[in-house]
């Protein structure tokens, strides 16, 4: 690094250091700028009851204590931020590397915001890295500790890892020659829950993280990207293959528990659900997903004790299917939304999309106090007494993002009044109003 100046383009992620030497900020670490070394030690642990306090308490004059929620995961009663930082979006360039730094930083710093939401394949396979980096810094400079962050990462999808110039095609016939997995255990060239590529994964995002041990481990949209093109027994082979995976990296601590995100299989009526089946020539089934069959799946395989405790799914203002659709079935055969059915099953729903499945802005600006569109869909949401809704992914790639962020985390919940003209049961009227198709 040349006196003076950084080199912030040649490629970022592997000089951060250098980055976070030269801005020669407040530092509560004063050996930092001596101890490069300590930024390739892996960190212990995992999320606590205690170190979530510790965050809770790190800026409680700016950041309203409305903006977290408590869950119970086994012995511990995590205190979580309802805000949950999405690594997602942003492009895979080193220009955007430095930018999803300086934001993720900012965002993590904030005392605002501990839940973390990242996949191996987002940003082609670069998003994790970041997040590394950031928690890195975060631990080594700044004196944050790895139990105060709660840290999902999504498997599954086979796509180019742009940092280390690896393309696709490569990837895929190192899984192929590497492990004991077929052709046929990789859909469409893209997607696998096989064992083999599931632990090439858990290890990739454990070293790139640099953590001992993820908090969650999700199957990205497997009922999307895998039950299409299998029949029911083979997918619910597939499934229990990879929970079975899962539980024993629990066994291992390499991760502490497990669950899927899903998208339409988890948002469609009966209607919507036939229609696309025809279009795809398919069946119903395979379209829809109902959660309760999944976790009695799990339960028959694993007992009571499983450790299959998380859901991902989609959810704005304009697409509230989970709160207002009942579409899950239960065992004693009522209908239940999804969001009663993760109330039943003990499992946390983390939602994302808030911006995407927004189809017009949200009227009520002034007495939501929120600026801009995706601030105030998330202060609604944020505002819901349902604990079972224990977070939303909201990207940080901008510090528009960021700034918008710190105006909600400094604001109390909605008035109930107020969230009630929103989140009302009459679905269909609310489609009707703010333009869903």
């Amino acid at each position: 690094m040349k006196e003076g100046r950084f080199e912030a383009y040649d490629e970022f992620l592997d000089n951060y250091h250098d980055y976070e030497v030269y801005l020669q900020d407040e530092c509560p670490n004063p050996q930092f700028n001596l101890t490069k070394e300590n930024l390739i030690q892996r960190q212990m642990g995992h999320c606590t009851t205690e170190g979530t306090q510790r965050y809770f308490q790190r800026n409680q004059e700016q950041i309203h204590p409305d903006n977290f929620t408590s869950i119970q995961l086994g012995r511990n009663q995590l205190t979580l931020s309802k805000m949950m930082m999405g690594t997602a979006i942003g492009q895979p360039d080193k220009l955007s590397d430095v930018s999803q730094y300086f934001c993720n930083k900012l965002a993590l710093i904030s005392g605002g915001m501990n839940q973390i939401d990242t996949a191996t394949f987002f940003r082609s396979q670069k998003a994790e890295r970041i997040v590394g980096a950031v928690l890195n810094t975060l631990v080594q400079k700044y004196r944050f500790q790895r139990d105060e962050f709660f840290i999902n990462s999504k498997q599954g999808v086979l796509i180019a890892d742009l940092y280390e110039n690896e393309p696709q095609e490569l990837l895929i016939q190192d899984i192929l020659t590497s492990g004991n997995v077929q052709k046929e255990d990789i859909i469409g060239d893209i997607y696998s829950i096989h064992p083999h590529v599931l632990q090439m994964q858990l290890e990739n995002t454990l070293e790139r993280l640099n953590i001992e041990t993820l908090d969650v481990a999700l199957l990205f949209n497997p009922h999307e990207l895998a039950q299409p093109f299998l029949t029911k027994k083979q997918y619910q082979n597939q499934l229990l293959r990879a929970f079975d995976f899962y539980e024993k990296q629990i066994q291992q601590g390499r991760i502490r528990y497990y669950g899927l995100s899903g998208e339409d299989s988890l948002m469609f009526n009966v209607q919507r659900a036939t229609n696309k089946a025809m279009k795809l020539g398919t069946t119903v089934d395979k379209i829809q997903q109902n959660i309760y069959d999944v976790v009695n799946l799990v339960e028959k395989s694993f007992g009571q004790k499983h450790h299959f405790k998380f859901l991902q799914a989609p959810m704005s203002v304009t697409q509230q299917a989970v709160l207002q659709l009942k579409i899950h079935k239960s065992q004693d055969n009522l209908d239940k939304t999804l969001l009663d059915a993760c109330d039943d099953l003990g499992i946390n729903l983390m939602g994302y999309g808030l911006l995407k499945y927004s189809q017009k802005n949200i009227i009520l600006e002034k007495q939501i106090r929120v600026n801009d569109k995706l601030g105030r869909n998330f202060q609604l949401f944020k505002s819901l007494n349902k604990p079972s809704l224990v977070s939303f992914a909201i990207g940080m790639d901008t510090l528009a993002a960021v700034r918008s962020a710190y105006e909600i985390m400094s604001l109390p919940n909605t008035k109930d009044d107020i969230v009630e003209q929103y989140f009302n049961p009459n679905y269909k009227k609310m489609q009707e109003e703010f333009g869903e198709e």
